[in-house]
């Protein structure tokens, strides 16, 4: 080896060697009649690091060709798979490269888990569209839920760098939105968000469809900032109509889907669904449909006018009239009961001035009824303190 003992060799195929990117590329351009080749890739254990015959594979291309390297990696990938693998990732973004890392993972010739390698670096910035797409199909086909996550953040990666791909990849994009996990994947929740914005409003439906299966898995819990309720969102501007017929009737349908949707979107969903669209839809599916309007409008710090619209339209119906009242203790609250109670007295009383007189009607009953809850929480409370 001209000066380079086999264990100095061994060392400079191994991490430990500083610099030995630069040494490589140094050695590379220098060999032109490949004298240490054989050696280096002899000496080269079975592993992704590579970084000796990655820079000197890279250099000798740059003078012989790409042909030259791709051959030589087809080569080796046959005795050292996984030491392909990696001086393909560190080599020029080429479809035979594609070829070969997606086989060998195939033929589990190389772990299923390093394809994650595949998404960083400049190597995926680099290939062709069409490549691209297939390395993030890849990964998903291959791996399934185990490479869930890295499936997203590769077409994550992709379309922040070519915004122009999200109508092709839209097909996989559905695909990975749709795939419910057995568990809970804290890491993908943000990925999932990302993905579902780039198409939620191409497709409502879909959209919605989607976000309501994973009301049925055990593991899921839909917080407001939650992607899948940033999801609903979009779609619901879309499509309001569509989307609360969607909603209002899975909740009508009972279960352990209406009960998830009551707890995440009881505080803020009414409001984003047209009144007309509420008060149509509430009088089609009589006696349950006005109490799941009620369920989703806020009575606090104002009566809407979708609240005043409900009341008028059924103001006969007491589950909606219950209902409201209840929404009166939603939100957090810092102190005694009756000084939650108190407060909503004072509120309340405003309301018994409301224009709209089925509005008035309802907060005077709310009104005594509340009165007499917080003579009855004061004695508690006194009783309370004197014990």
């Amino acid at each position: 080896m001209n000066g380079i003992s086999q264990e100095e060799l061994r060392w400079l195929t191994s991490p430990e060697a500083e610099n030995g990117w630069l040494f490589a590329l140094t050695l590379g351009k220098l060999d032109e009649e490949r004298k240490y080749l054989n050696n280096i890739i002899e000496n080269s254990p079975d592993n992704v690091n590579g970084l000796l015959l990655s820079g000197y594979l890279n250099s000798r291309a740059e003078s012989e060709g790409e042909s030259f390297r791709e051959e030589l990696l087809d080569q080796i990938a046959t005795s050292k798979p996984q030491l392909a693998f990696g001086c393909t990732w560190r080599g020029k973004a080429t479809h035979r490269g594609v070829v070969r890392t997606v086989g060998l993972v195939k033929s589990r010739s190389v772990p299923l888990e390093r394809l994650r390698m595949l998404t960083y670096g400049g190597w995926l910035k680099s290939l062709s569209d069409e490549d691209a797409i297939s390395i993030a199909q890849s990964m998903f086909d291959i791996g399934g839920e185990g490479m869930l996550q890295a499936s997203m953040e590769t077409v994550h990666q992709i379309i922040l760098n070519r915004p122009e791909l999200v109508n092709a990849m839209e097909p996989l994009i559905w695909k990975l939105l749709a795939f419910r996990p057995s568990r809970n994947w804290h890491l993908e929740d943000w990925e999932w968000g990302q993905l579902a914005q780039q198409v939620a409003q191409h497709d409502p439906e879909k959209t919605i469809e989607i976000v309501l299966s994973f009301f049925e898995l055990d593991w899921f819990v839909p917080l407001e900032d939650d992607g899948r309720m940033i999801a609903l969102k979009l779609a619901t501007e879309k499509e309001p109509e569509l989307a609360w017929t969607l909603i209002g009737d899975a909740i009508i349908a009972g279960g352990k889907i209406a009960s998830g949707l009551i707890v995440a979107l009881s505080r803020w969903y009414g409001e984003l669904i047209p009144i007309n669209i509420l008060i149509d839809w509430a009088t089609r599916n009589r006696p349950q449909g006005p109490w799941v309007v009620a369920r989703f409008l806020p009575v606090r710090p104002t009566i809407s006018d979708k609240v005043r619209a409900l009341l008028t339209s059924f103001p006969h119906d007491q589950n909606v009239k219950s209902q409201l009242s209840a929404n009166l203790y939603t939100g957090g609250f810092v102190g005694p009961i009756s000084g939650r109670t108190q407060s909503n007295i004072d509120l309340v009383r405003v309301w018994t001035e409301d224009p709209t007189p089925v509005v008035r009607a309802w907060a005077s009953e709310l009104l005594d009824g509340l009165e007499k809850e917080l003579a009855h929480q004061k004695i508690i409370e006194e009783e309370e303190e004197d014990g």
